[in-house]
């Protein structure tokens, strides 16, 4: 799974809400964001199928990190506009980053049961962590 948001534990979700002010997210690298509740019923699907080999499990809707915290903000009636675009480069990080981390869920299309786009789920989890 990739990018993975939910109601416990820190993630780019929460962190987007979490700030007030001007925010600053990559334009050069997209995955797929997976909300922790739609991850947990795919999951009860694996434990009863028990499927075996390697399987890519993430919410539908590849976007960059930008594009992540402009759907939040607008989501949560909160200015998207608030957010600059920048490169990875320029946050300097210490360990690289993919520029293409998009899983393609391939073994899950073909049981006919990918996980919704993450906009679907968004509003659901931004109410969760709305204070």
């Amino acid at each position: 799974t990739s990018w993975l948001c939910g109601r416990h534990g820190h993630n780019i979700v929460e962190t987007i809400l979490g700030r007030s002010g001007p925010l600053a997210f990559v334009t050069d690298q997209r995955a797929h964001a997976t909300h922790a509740a739609d991850l947990a019923q795919k999951l009860r699907w694996f434990v009863a199928e028990r499927p075996t080999g390697i399987w890519h499990v993430t919410n539908q809707g590849a976007m960059t990190a930008y594009a992540l915290a402009r759907t939040v903000l607008e989501i949560a009636g909160d200015d998207p506009d608030r957010v600059s675009p920048i490169t990875t480069a320029e946050l300097n990080r210490p360990a690289p980053r993919p520029a293409n981390a998009v899983l393609e869920n391939a073994r899950l299309a073909r049981e006919g049961t990918l996980l919704p786009d993450f906009r679907e789920s968004l509003p659901a989890l931004i109410h969760e962590l709305a204070p």
